[in-house]
């Protein structure tokens, strides 16, 4: 997939917002981890990338090579924390909702399946893309189980009120951070970011605090976001597995 010039300027973000969660609690020593058939440490990809970000943000002329480069050692780095144990490998859930909005904005209205491709779920739309229409956010995700304390807690929502694509119950979503590896049906989708929440999703609070979602106030009630490794078909009753 073709990289953008939005994608190209909001590389360094990701750069910036990845490496903190990848490597949330990882132990100094394993940073230099050379396993075999990988030629770069976590430590030397970190370095790497964030060079590139650097180039990005001072206007390299080439900016487009520096994003691809970038891209692609996060892709090995998300490989060597599987390898390393970092990330979680194993683990099963199901898919209770698939979303999609044809028009953008929220809520995303439910489907009983859709095709996914690079971009993300056939049929959705962006009412933001500069913002959320990045490869590495092509699919969003949520926890079931978030929504239900929400609920309980006297919040108005529901699935694909906050814009997620799917909504997958039976994670450890407390555990999941950057790399993690998810089959959903058909589909292979590799986590990339949590969601920033947005100012469209306050009305769901009865407080009108959507912070309530951010990743560094509560990891089990963040959305993720996703990029597609394997396109596919995502149903209702679909399973969602973790893999290596």
């Amino acid at each position: 997939m073709e990289l953008t010039t939005d994608d190209v300027r909001s590389l360094p973000r990701l750069v910036r917002t990845w490496w903190p969660l990848a490597l949330a609690d990882v132990d100094e020593s394993v940073l230099g981890a050379r396993p075999d058939g990988h030629p770069a440490s976590l430590a030397d990809l970190e370095a790497r990338t964030l060079r590139h970000a650097e180039e990005i943000a001072d206007g390299t002329p080439d900016g487009h090579h520096a994003a691809a480069a970038a891209l692609a050692d996060l892709a090995a780095a998300s490989a060597l924390l599987r390898v390393l144990g970092i990330v979680p490998t194993a683990g099963r859930g199901s898919v209770e909702g698939v979303h999609v909005a044809p028009a953008g904005g929220v809520p995303k209205p439910p489907v009983e399946a859709a095709a996914v491709g690079p971009g993300g779920l056939d049929g959705d739309r962006q009412a933001t893309p500069r913002a959320h229409g990045r490869p590495w956010q092509a699919v969003s995700l949520w926890a079931t189980e978030a929504i239900e304390r929400f609920v309980a807690e006297g919040h108005g929502l529901f699935p694909g009120a906050a814009g997620e694509n799917l909504t997958v119950r039976g994670l450890d979503w407390a555990a999941l951070r950057p790399g993690v590896r998810l089959a959903v049906g058909s589909a292979t989708l590799e986590l990339t970011t949590p969601c920033p929440p947005c100012k469209a999703n306050a009305r769901w609070f009865a407080d009108g605090d959507p912070g309530r979602m951010r990743h560094d106030r509560d990891p089990a009630s963040t959305r993720w976001y996703a990029r597609v490794l394997a396109g596919g078909e995502v149903a209702v009753g679909d399973a969602a597995v973790l893999s290596p």
